[in-house]
């Protein structure tokens, strides 16, 4: 494909993105008085996700968590499998979950928030995306609310991409 053909893929993916969201924002939505919409990536330090292959699982170990252990109510610690110290300390020099954070489902089951609220070492796979937010901008709370609201989620489902695997990629988790 030419660059140019590229280009004018990309611009129309972006504009479809944005006629999707304005839709959403205008479908019987009113925000109160003196707020106004911003995008994820205005309040944010960081977005990420984790390891994009599969370590070497253990009996136990470093809780590594994926889409299934994150619940709009608590991380499932329960049912998780489990990597190495060492394997867990080069995942976490590319993506470091820590209290403040927020996790956020990506693939699969697309659009469920949950704050890290332990200080419990853990890892996580690629089907969820960490953020972490500008404490300056919007507190973790807030944002695992606005995350898991009706319209936030209607706003992931209609951007999650793929028919098999569905996945809501970092790209557009950030607009």
């Amino acid at each position: 494909m030419s660059e140019k053909m590229s280009e004018n893929l990309n611009v129309r993916k972006n504009q479809k993105m944005s006629e999707k969201m304005s839709e959403i924002q205008n479908t019987n939505f009113t925000l109160p008085e003196g707020w106004h919409w911003v995008r994820l990536g205005e309040v944010r330090q960081l977005i990420t996700d984790g390891t994009h292959y599969t370590p070497h699982y253990l009996k136990e170990g470093i809780p590594f968590l994926s889409v299934k252990n994150v619940r709009e109510s608590y991380l499932d610690f329960e049912n998780v499998q489990y990597i190495s110290e060492e394997e867990h300390k080069e995942l976490i020099k590319r993506c470091h979950p820590q209290k403040g954070d927020v996790l956020y489902t990506k693939v699969g089951t697309t659009g469920i928030a949950k704050a890290i609220d332990t200080n419990r070492e853990f890892s996580i796979f690629v089907s969820v995306a960490l953020l972490r937010p500008d404490r300056n901008k919007i507190i973790q709370e807030y944002l695992e609310k606005v995350l898991n609201s009706a319209i936030c989620r209607e706003q992931a489902k209609a951007l999650t991409q793929g028919v098999g695997n569905q996945n809501l990629v970092l790209r557009i988790l950030n607009k």
